[in-house]
């Protein structure tokens, strides 16, 4: 057995074990490599979770839109009505004000998020890696559509994907 140098080793076990142990160093790399993107992915997707609880929240505000307008009308008459009817229509109006201020919270935070997360995209060195980080957790595209549009395989596409985790420094 011969090692980088072209010498050889005295003790075949001795380069067996020398090769295993820098299989297992580079597979802990990688496992670190892997949980620090993963950090940031989380991070990444932070945007996504705050637009998809907008959706919600606006599927919610449509629906208590819904059931207002669904209401009865009240009638006028001098006789005595029970009043049931009357705060549960106010109890849903205020429900559905509530659901509004809560939309435009979130609305602040997903622009404040977006914001902070394009800043550091931006500091990105390689324009192909910025580009698949954006479309992925700005624009919120799918995998097939980032490659379909940027000109390349899917396998390219995740490959890019990992050098801009790698690039990629939270602000």
């Amino acid at each position: 057995m011969q090692n980088k140098n072209g010498e050889g080793y005295k003790d075949p076990t001795a380069a067996k074990a020398i090769r295993s142990a820098v299989r297992q160093e580079r597979e802990a790399e990688r496992r670190q490599r892997r949980a620090r993107n993963e950090v940031k992915k989380e991070y990444l997707r932070q945007y996504r979770n705050i637009t998809l609880q907008i959706k919600d929240l606006r599927d919610q505000e449509q629906s208590l839109r819904e059931v207002t307008m669904s209401a009865p009308i009240q009638q006028l008459s001098d006789m005595p009505k029970s009043s049931t009817s009357k705060s549960d229509l106010s109890d849903i109006m205020i429900k559905y004000e509530r659901v509004q201020a809560k939309i435009q919270d979130k609305m602040c935070e997903a622009l404040e998020k977006r914001l902070e997360i394009e800043d550091a995209i931006l500091d990105i060195s390689d324009p192909k890696a910025a580009a698949v980080l954006r479309m992925r957790y700005i624009e919120l595209k799918k995998w097939e559509e980032i490659a379909s549009r940027l000109g390349y395989s899917l396998k390219q596409i995740h490959r890019i994907h990992g050098k801009g985790l790698d690039l990629f420094q939270k602000k």
